[in-house]
């Protein structure tokens, strides 16, 4: 689904004429600034409207983001973030808006028929991609497919509620960021996409455990 902010992003950079006419200015601290500009339009309460959030929130979470980014960065929006961080903005967003169940509710109700126990399905998913597993057990023989993306929402859904029982990893930013543009994209480990969900989902709380 292509997500309906960033499409009027598109449309508004093609009617200045972009990318010819933003490339004359396209310096790197200007494409930067626009990043910047962009995630803390996420972020702001009073930016980017909640329902335009969630559907971005679920692109994310489907696996859809990165390519819906390529596809806008090929129609000109060269300044638009990596999905990475626009997929931890909007989940940042949506978790200080208190919001995280609103996707797990929904899938439950799709995958069973009602949301009974849906509070209960991102601990679920982390159990399962701890050990690989592709199915989700659900009850009364039921079952998820679960894919990296998902992995990665479901990480850091545990990550910001509750962080970790212990020390929490500490890995490079820059690795990070890889495995998280990786599972967004429907690719990588289910562990390690589940972990690096859950590591952001920590730091979103304010608490830093990078290692630079």
């Amino acid at each position: 689904m292509r997500c309906g902010y960033r499409t009027i992003l598109m449309l508004g950079a093609l009617v200045l004429g972009a990318p010819a006419a933003l490339a004359q200015t396209g310096l790197p601290a200007d494409t930067e600034l626009r990043r910047q500009r962009f995630l803390t339009s996420i972020l702001d309460p009073n930016g980017a409207l909640s329902r335009t959030v969630a559907r971005d929130r679920q692109g994310c979470a489907g696996g859809v983001a990165p390519m819906n980014d390529r596809a806008s960065r090929a129609g000109g929006v060269y300044f638009l973030p990596d999905s990475s961080d626009t997929c931890v903005a909007t989940l940042t967003r949506t978790a200080r808006e208190g919001k995280l169940d609103t996707l797990y509710r929904g899938l439950m109700r799709d995958l069973t028929g009602d949301e009974e126990a849906y509070e209960l399905l991102p601990k679920a998913i982390g159990a399962a991609a701890i050990k690989n597993e592709i199915v989700v057990p659900l009850g009364e023989g039921r079952g998820m497919t679960l894919k990296p993306a998902l992995a990665f929402d479901a990480g850091f859904t545990v990550g910001y509620r509750q962080g970790f029982a212990g020390s929490p990893p500490t890995i490079a930013d820059q690795r990070l960021k890889a495995i998280a543009e990786g599972c967004l994209d429907q690719q990588g480990n289910l562990n390690n996409c589940f972990l690096a969900g859950r590591v952001y989902g920590y730091r979103a709380t304010g608490a830093q455990v990078s290692a630079r």
